[in-house]
Parts: structure tokens; C-alpha cells; sequence
């Protein structure tokens, strides 16, 4: 989610609130199978929940190596099968979802050699987070889920903000809130590598062997005295319908992200 070009190292991929983690807890429902010579195990769905995902991220050797407009064009069309065409329509997406939310209108902004676009006080840049990241979906509801995790894919165009501003749109409203300089935002794909053993294979609301969910900025993303990262992000699944992801990233990049659908059940 934040592996950029001109901000990999102000920034890191973050979702997922601890408070959560408790709540839904791994040994409440789990069992474990052999499959393929390893044991995997199966987490149920809490209760009143359509679904809900734990992904972890502890950072190899050359996680946070810079990324090129080329190599996100690459991940774009070997993880998600988007051609150019189907790129320029992802960032339109972005671009309309900045605009209506934060009121930040990149649309006339000309895209440059790195696909980045700029304007007063955010620059709009394409990410996605390297394979060394390690960031894997450890648990998803109903699933035989191995130690190793299946890898996420997470591809994305972000917004970092080069100054302090004052954000509008449905988020700040004709008041405005502020957005400090370096503060994130982030609205893209998360794609899930799917590994199943043969028992699961007609599990609910998987598709094929990925799962693709699109994540996107409920607030901003920013840091704390301690380099501590914590965001919010909404979801939505073709069957598990809107929910929401929340997280925190360490100093070190590391992730702990839950989602659930749909975000709370109050």
C-alpha cells in the first residue's frame, strides 16, 4: 500500500487495530488439518460477521527498495491482468475518490515519468508493496490457511501530502480539517494468492484462486511521536459486501492489519 516512488520511506503499508485482534481471537474456533505435508488451520467466522482477514508483515532484505512507474505497470498486469487502458482507469478511479473525499482534484494534473501526479501541497503516486515485504494473509475466515500465509499483492495509487493543507470534501466538510505535511492516503487492491487443499475448494465468496479486495482511505493516515503508523481504511468484496480495515505499521515496517465485513456490528 505504501512502497512509493518518492515516499517508500516516509511511509509503510498499515492496517489492522490490535483491539481487534483480541477480540476475534485465533484459538476460539480454530482447527488444524495436514495438507500437502504441512498443517494449516481454519479460523471460523465471529459471530454476526460476513468475514474477516489477519494479515501480517515481518520485512526481508530489500522490502523497501524504490519502486518505478515500470515496474508498478509490470504488478499491474501479471497480478490484476490490467493493460495500460485498464491502468489509466484505476487512476481515474483514485483521482474521483480524492476528489469526493478529501476534495483534492488531481484531474488536470499531467501525469509524470514516474506516474506521479502534482499539486499544491500532495503529490499522487503509484505503489505497490515488494514480495521481501512478507506480508501475508495469516487467517481468513473458513479457510485451511497454512504457517506460511498466503502472499497479499497490495497495489495502489497514494496521496502524500507535501505541506500542511486543509482537506475538504466528504471527509472535512466546508470547514476543513487539517492534513499535515507527510500525512498519507491510500485507495487501491489488495490480491490475495489463494492456496487451497482440496477441501475447501468451494468455500463461500472465494473466487478462482485469489481474492481481491479494493481498500481506500476512511481518514488520514499519519505517524506519532514514536514513528508508529495507524490507519483506517473501508473495503468492499463482490460478496462480503463493505467493510473496513485497521492497522498499525512499526518503525520497522512491520504490519498487523485485521478486516472485517462489515466494519463493526453496531
Amino acid at each position: 500500500m505504501f512502497n512509493s516512488t518518492r515516499a517508500r520511506r516516509s511511509v509503510a503499508a498499515a492496517v489492522g487495530a490490535l483491539a481487534l485482534v483480541a477480540s476475534v481471537s485465533f484459538a476460539a474456533a480454530n482447527d488444524e488439518v495436514s495438507a500437502g505435508g504441512e498443517n494449516r488451520s481454519v479460523a471460523a467466522v465471529p459471530a454476526g460477521f460476513e468475514q474477516y482477514l489477519v494479515y501480517l508483515s515481518e520485512p526481508g532484505e530489500g522490502a523497501f527498495e524504490p519502486v518505478t512507474y515500470e515496474e508498478f505497470l509490470e504488478v499491474q498486469a501479471d497480478v490484476y491482468g490490467r493493460d495500460t487502458a485498464a491502468v489509466e482507469v484505476f487512476r481515474e478511479e483514485a483521482v474521483e475518490f480524492y476528489a469526493e473525499r478529501f476534495g483534492l482534484d488531481f484531474s488536470s494534473a499531467p501525469v509524470g515519468a514516474d506516474g506521479e501526479q502534482v499539486i499544491d501541497g500532495a503529490m499522487l503516486v503509484p505503489s505497490f508493496v515488494r514480495l521481501e515485504r512478507n506480508y501475508h494473509a495469516q487467517t481468513v475466515g473458513g479457510e485451511w490457511v497454512p504457517p506460511t500465509g498466503w502472499d497479499v499483492r497490495d497495489s495502489s495509487f497514494n496521496v502524500m501530502f507535501t505541506d500542511d493543507m486543509v482537506v475538504h470534501g466528504t471527509y472535512g466538510g466546508a470547514a476543513g480539517k487539517e492534513a499535515p505535511e507527510g500525512a498519507l492516503l491510500a485507495f487501491g487492491d489488495y490480491n490475495i494468492d489463494v492456496d487451497r487443499p482440496g477441501n475447501s475448494e468451494n468455500a463461500p465468496g472465494r473466487g478462482g484462486d485469489e481474492i481481491v479486495i479494493r481498500f481506500f482511505s476512511s481518514s488520514l493516515i499519519t505517524a506519532d511521536e514514536d514513528g508508529i503508523m495507524t490507519f483506517v481504511c473501508d473495503l468492499t468484496h463482490p460478496e462480503w459486501g463493505s467493510g473496513q480495515a485497521r492497522g498499525i505499521v512499526t518503525p520497522d515496517g512491520g504490519i498487523r492489519n485485521v478486516l472485517t465485513f462489515p466494519a463493526s456490528l453496531s
